[in-house]
């Protein structure tokens, strides 16, 4: 009686060790070796003004990428993007923290909207993200000035 216990014991314990990986995984956007964020090659202003302006100059460069149907290109300028919104609202004054973060959070979900798209090789969806991106970097653009 007692064997059978310990095989359901055993593969519950496995199941639930194979879900956790999976979880793992799954938060950490895809497959091993598949980062979000940590591959950005941008160097992160001291100011509010100077990030804003590094985001901006990044999204050009990305709206042009994905112009010129270069998708292959999207996934780093998406990155860099990436660590430049989250490195915002701690440089925004108080009063402004909520707000920025708000569109910091919708940035960052578009960001990698267009990163998968770009991933897949679906330029129409990549275009479509995009253009909802460019809302947001409007939005972001007035509240930290």
């Amino acid at each position: 009686m007692k064997t059978p216990t310990l095989l359901i014991t055993t593969c519950a314990s496995v199941a639930l060790a194979l879900c956790g990986v999976s979880s793992a995984i799954a938060h950490e956007g895809g497959a091993p070796g598949h980062t979000h964020g940590h591959d950005a090659k941008v160097t992160i202003p001291d100011s509010a003004e100077g990030i804003l302006q590094e985001l901006q100059q990044q999204h050009e460069k990305l709206t042009a990428t994905v112009t010129a149907k270069n998708l292959k290109e999207v996934h780093d300028l998406s990155e860099n993007m990436t660590a430049l919104a989250k490195a915002l609202p701690d440089k925004v004054a108080d009063d402004k923290k909520q707000r920025v973060q708000g569109s910091v959070n919708n940035l960052t979900k578009l960001l990698d909207n267009v990163h998968h798209a770009a991933d897949d090789g679906n330029h129409p969806r990549t275009a479509i993200e995009m253009k909802k991106l460019e809302g947001v970097m409007k939005a972001l653009e007035t509240q930290v000035k």
